[in-house]
């Protein structure tokens, strides 16, 4: 039997986003892979109260509480990923290296409410900067929802070697702030 993976989820109002049958995706998801995968996330309220305590510890925080045991990353894209902060530091912890840790891999899922899902093509400012950042470098790969259990293992393998092979865009500035939920694309720099 193959080991089973260890994946950080990150994902926006993951708890207040509902799939249809009423469960909210992150949790959805968590109990699709549990058998073949071992998922971490860190909750919105410690995301805010590491900020809180302590702001330049806040992405160490995220790496060795969240992100340290993983392989690779998972973004849950919904229709307001792109705007969140805790998401955007999330990638971009998760793709940098340092002595303890290495980088992980990096997967952005659509989720059935995003506009952009099954389509052959998508809105780039519709997903997290970071994100887009790294698909085009071909360090991070996009997927629909799926639950075929086979084909995420795949993606998560997928990236696991994609980390060795490319090497991440880590030079979009770190989010301030989540953007205003009435804006409709991220700045450009």
């Amino acid at each position: 039997m193959k080991n089973r993976s260890s994946v950080y989820l990150s994902c926006f109002q993951c708890n207040a986003s509902t799939s249809n049958n009423g469960i909210a995706w992150g949790t959805k998801f968590k109990q699709l892979v549990r058998e073949q995968s071992f998922v971490r996330s860190l909750p919105e309220e410690k995301f805010n109260q590491f900020k809180r305590d302590n702001l330049p510890k806040t992405t160490k925080n995220i790496r060795e509480i969240g992100i340290a045991e993983a392989t690779t990353t998972i973004v849950l894209i919904g229709p307001d990923t792109w705007k969140s902060q805790q998401v955007d530091w999330e990638i971009s912890t998760t793709i940098q290296k340092n002595a303890k840790h290495d980088r992980c891999g990096l997967i952005g899922i659509f989720l059935p409410n995003h506009p952009d899902y099954g389509l052959d093509k998508y809105d780039p400012y519709t997903i997290p900067p970071r994100l887009y950042d790294n698909v085009k470098k071909r360090y991070a790969r996009l997927y629909d929802w799926s639950e075929d259990l086979s084909a995420i293992q795949k993606w998560i393998e997928r990236a696991e070697m994609d980390k060795v092979k490319y090497f991440p865009n880590n030079v979009y500035p770190l989010y301030k702030k989540n953007m205003a939920m009435d804006q409709l694309y991220w700045p450009q720099y």
